[in-house]
């Protein structure tokens, strides 16, 4: 306290005229903090077209030793990110993520505004009658597109090439790579050398060097050019049958991936393959047989969000194009999300001068496809867990302000 007493009589105040006591400044500090964080809902700009993401973690609680569940919950449209809360669940089922993201939405005032959800591929998200996203759905009582995190397909797909010749493992990290780490500090690397220095392994690896070396290359390059909306249809097609082609070099490996691959073609449904009419690398007489598939194919009528292939039959891809893919239902796209679609009237030469689809490119351009902002929340709620307060309340308000600081620095 001496050195507040110090810094009051420095700037002129009296410090006998001033109560000074650690409850004042607390209770002080809490309604400034109160009224920034209500201060950024109603400085918060809306938009009407906005995609909610959600991650959540197991961490202890604030209070006592129980463990809880927090979800990090956002918003995202035309480059606006921010944080609408913290909430805390007693475990990670479908039906108490649903209620903790309602709730968020609510004390916001956004939940009309959202057309889309952005998530990961889980069961407790993706299940077609209990999944979060259905009662998501159900309790707005209106349907929404489905944007699972295009960084998690293409991990799941890398992780399933890496399981072929490694131990499944059922958490996030492989065990004996963390034991490694650990015990890294304490081994004397002078008394080793790469592996591939000595003649046995090189034998064994450098037969195999350049195929690594060129499947490595080419899922690297599939996940860094994941993240662009527009062009996902084009670029899971293309790859699936980059996949299959593969089976030419490793039978075993492009089979993994096709395998889980197939069930995750999320982008390639009758919603989302019009996303590819926005993408400068598809050809103009690809996107034509989309219009023209878009306007004379009937709908088929399916719960199931994703596009589903016999995997016996996974060989006919490789003749499938873009069109194949839509039908009617893809006008789903443009009625959910609000957009005009008098541009596929008009001569695919003159789009680019056609207002309705300079909206529709520049909403669709921006959209986020990864759920990176809901995993940079939960490292956000990780960092501060348990060290700033012991209230649900000041929690999610200072998870809300440092959001707010470090979207802003």
């Amino acid at each position: 306290m001496f050195i507040i007493t110090a810094v009051l009589s420095s700037v002129g105040i009296k410090v006998e005229e001033t109560t000074l006591s650690y409850r004042t400044i607390q209770r002080a500090r809490m309604i400034v903090r109160k009224e920034i964080a209500v201060g950024l809902k109603n400085d918060f700009k809306s938009h009407d077209k906005y995609v909610i993401h959600w991650d959540g973690k197991l961490l202890q609680d604030i209070v006592g030793s129980k463990s809880v569940d927090r979800l990090s919950v956002l918003l995202t449209a035309f480059g606006v990110e921010q944080l609408l809360g913290v909430p805390k669940m007693d475990s990670e089922s479908a039906q108490n993520q649903t209620t903790a993201i309602l709730r968020t939405l609510d004390e916001w005032g956004l939940s009309r505004y959202v057309k889309a959800m952005c998530f990961d591929t889980t069961a407790v998200n993706t299940g077609i009658h209990n999944g979060t996203c259905v009662e998501i759905e159900k309790a707005l009582g209106r349907e929404l597109i489905y944007l699972p995190c295009r960084h998690h397909i293409y991990e799941l797909i890398l992780k399933s090439a890496f399981e072929v010749y490694w131990p499944t493992s059922s958490g996030p990290n492989v065990p004996i790579f963390g034991r490694f780490k650990k015990k890294w500090d304490e081994i004397d690397k002078t008394n080793y050398k790469a592996g591939i220095e000595d003649s046995k392994v090189a034998n064994v690896v450098l037969s195999k060097k350049n195929e690594i070396s060129s499947f490595i290359t080419q899922c690297l390059q599939a996940w860094f050019s994941s993240t662009s909306a527009i062009a996902a249809p084009n670029h899971d097609l293309e790859f699936l049958k980059q996949l299959i082609e593969y089976k030419e070099i490793d039978a075993l490996i492009s089979s993994a991936t096709c395998e889980k691959m197939t069930s995750h073609l999320w982008y390639l449904n009758h919603e989302l393959v019009v996303l590819s009419l926005f993408d400068d690398a598809v050809p103009l007489d690809m996107k034509k047989r989309i219009v023209d598939a878009v306007k004379t194919r009937d709908s088929i009528d399916s719960k199931v969000k994703r596009f589903e292939i016999d995997r016996k039959n996974i060989n006919s891809i490789i003749q499938k194009d873009l069109s194949d893919f839509v039908s009617q239902k893809s006008l789903n796209l443009f009625k959910i999300f609000d957009l005009p679609y008098d541009f596929l009237d008009v001569d695919i030469e003159l789009w680019a001068s056609d207002e309705s689809y300079k909206e529709n490119e520049e909403y669709f351009k921006q959209m986020k496809v990864v759920n990176d902002v809901a995993e940079r929340g939960v490292a956000l709620v990780s960092e501060y867990n348990q060290c700033l307060t012991k209230t649900n309340t000041s929690f999610n308000i200072y998870c809300k302000l440092s959001k707010n600081i470090e979207r802003n620095s």
